[in-house]
């Protein structure tokens, strides 16, 4: 992994809103197709499970030694938080009403029930997996309550795909209840400290780099102060 600059600023933002409860909720990665952002999640991940491997000479070499110096404290603040990691993978098995994840006592039908399956909370979004409606702000809130939670979301315009193009109608129903779902969580999310990391992939169109809009949230206002700029990710 090489840490650009911009990975060494989502890494800072990600562990203010972790020690402090900050205002970095959200983080939107861009780039094109290819362009190096499943690396980030991977890199966040990673980084969040094994702070020590930071310290390794191998992972420091060939860096000046500002820059080493600035791993270093991160590595130092990782290890002092405790994050509940919870990665949402498009092309992985997330549920949905035609092929629901079984757990025994419950079958998932959505991500908001994946989401609330990995907290241990699953009972606060159980009518709403059930029916495929989108959980309220506040109850969305209530699952990140008493832990500091890291949603790391990559890959989910395939999900969002699969879903619009499912022969399954219900499948195809919840597919905008998913959108709306984003949206909500947003919402939810802000002043807390937990926070999200999505990918959002470009398409270059006629020498114009145009960005693929997963969903409608947040607000451009929100976006103007959470999320990450556009070079966040284009270099691997």
């Amino acid at each position: 992994t090489y840490f650009t600059d911009s990975m060494i600023q989502i890494f800072e933002r990600l562990l203010d809103t972790f020690e402090k409860g900050g205002k970095h909720n959200l983080f939107l990665i861009y780039s094109l197709f290819g362009g190096g952002k499943t690396h980030t999640i991977l890199a966040i991940y990673h980084a969040f499970k094994d702070p020590d491997a930071l310290f390794d000479e191998e992972v420091l070499e060939g860096y000046p030694e500002e820059k080493k110096e600035k791993i270093k404290r991160i590595a130092e603040r990782l290890k002092n938080v405790n994050v509940k990691i919870v990665p949402i993978y498009g092309k992985g098995h997330l549920g949905q009403p035609s092929k629901p994840l079984d757990f025994g006592a419950y079958k998932v039908r959505t991500v908001w029930g994946y989401i609330g399956h990995a907290l241990g909370k699953y009972y606060l979004v159980e009518n709403d997996d059930r029916n495929y409606t989108v959980p309220a702000v506040p109850t969305i809130r209530k699952l990140f309550e008493g832990q500091k939670v890291l949603l790391l979301v990559d890959e989910i315009v395939h999900y969002f795909d699969n879903l619009y193009n499912s022969g399954n109608e219900d499948d195809r129903r919840y597919a905008g209840n998913v959108a709306k779902f984003f949206d909500a969580i947003g919402t939810a999310l802000i002043g807390t400290d937990s926070a999200m990391v999505m990918t959002l992939s470009m398409e270059k169109k006629g020498g114009v780099e145009q960005v693929c809009l997963l969903y409608t949230s947040p607000s451009p206002r929100d976006l103007s102060t959470n999320r990450m700029p556009s070079s966040a990710s284009k270099k691997k």
